[in-house]
């Protein structure tokens, strides 16, 4: 039976790990700094909170 693997982990990536922290960060003082949501985000927004797991 074959194996699929692509050799990908975060040990050998460390640069796409770096990356994608900077890109959280970027979000997240986005949101922090309380701007405004366009209609589709907001719409996205509600959704989430209105909806609950259970």
């Amino acid at each position: 039976m074959a194996s699929c693997t692509s050799g990908f982990t975060l040990s050998t990536n460390p640069e796409l790990l770096v990356l994608a922290a900077v890109g959280v960060l970027v979000r997240l003082r986005q949101y922090a700094s309380g701007r405004s949501l366009w209609l589709d985000e907001a719409t996205f927004a509600n959704n989430f909170v209105d909806h609950n797991l259970g």
